[in-house]
């Protein structure tokens, strides 16, 4: 009964002194609104979670894995906005767009490690999800450009949940490197876009650089497999085009191979009239065995191989000049 008794008038004692005490927040006496000890204790720490960490609030929207994977899924860019009109955590992605520049401009990337180590402390004490959603969303939004183990990473050659694992897995936190992304510039996005018009006979509506890059290399592609095609033709017979089709599948492979957006747009806008005059010479090529061009010149080729088999024993002279 008496260490309860001492124990209650111990309680009691402090309580009461902690009701008229002076706390001090990061060395300056905190006016506090109330005289209840835990709410004048909570308060404390509520502003010397606000002092120390002065830029928490740029988080103010709460995201989560599932937040990043709604994102990806996303067929245009992400729509959420805060009241206002504003995107969420704005100025949280404005800081880490700030730091991801600045190592790049000292030709340094930032892994993901080092992010979580600036952002995790104070004067952010960001959780690993604002950090994980604050990474995805700038990729997404194509401010920042993504390496693994040296290999760039683009949603054209790896998989929504590929990038995600990237992101989020802490066994690529020191893999995961990040740099700023250089935009294409207007001149090289026109040039794509004169490009695909003419040789692919398409218009690309899309801004998304990596979109236009994905849409390109399908293309390319497919007239590759389409030259393929007619290379048969050539197995048998001496037609015309062959130069064209060889330049034409030298011009497709070059760009098919390309991994990143920035590589694609400059090399298409420097070999643009190589393209051009590919795309003149080819269409004549293709026209050429899709009508009966080729049934009346390959009946030709054969004509003649009879006349060269029997020209010894042929004394025409019209055929003869003819045939020269």
């Amino acid at each position: 009964m008496e260490m309860r008794e001492r124990y209650d008038n111990a309680k009691l004692y402090l309580t009461e002194a902690l009701k008229e005490a002076s706390i001090y927040v990061n060395g300056d006496i905190a006016r506090l609104s109330t005289k209840e000890v835990t709410g004048r204790i909570n308060e404390a720490i509520g502003r010397l979670v606000q002092t120390v960490y002065h830029k928490l609030s740029y988080i103010d929207t709460a995201m989560s894995e599932a937040d990043i994977r709604k994102m990806f899924r996303s067929t245009n860019q992400f729509s959420l906005t805060l009241e206002g009109g504003t995107e969420p955590n704005s100025h949280a992605l404005d800081e880490l767009q700030g730091f991801i520049a600045m190592n790049s401009r000292s030709h340094m990337k930032a892994s993901m490690k080092t992010v979580k180590d600036r952002f995790m402390k104070a004067p952010y004490g960001y959780v690993e999800d604002d950090i994980h959603w604050l990474v995805a969303r700038l990729f997404k939004r194509g401010d920042v450009a993504f390496t693994v183990n040296g290999a760039a990473v683009s949603l054209n050659n790896k998989s929504d949940e590929e990038i995600i694992s990237f992101i989020t897995k802490k066994a690529f936190v020191e893999k995961l490197l990040m740099e700023e992304r250089v935009r294409v510039s207007d001149k090289d996005k026109k040039a794509v876009r004169d490009v695909m018009k003419e040789v692919f006979h398409t218009a690309s509506s899309a801004e998304d650089e990596d979109a236009i890059m994905s849409n390109f290399q399908r293309y390319a592609q497919n007239t590759y497999n389409e030259i393929e095609k007619l290379e048969v033709y050539y197995k048998q017979y001496q037609y015309p085009g062959k130069k064209v089709l060889a330049a034409g599948k030298k011009l497709m492979l070059a760009v098919i191979q390309i991994q990143s957006a920035m590589e694609l747009f400059a090399t298409v806008s420097k070999m643009r009239d190589d393209f051009m005059d590919f795309a003149e010479d080819y269409n004549p090529v293709k026209a050429f065995f899709a009508g009966e061009q080729q049934q009346i010149f390959m009946r030709a080729l054969d004509m003649l191989a009879i006349y060269d088999d029997s020209k010894t024993y042929i004394v025409d002279s019209v055929l003869e000049d003819i045939v020269a």
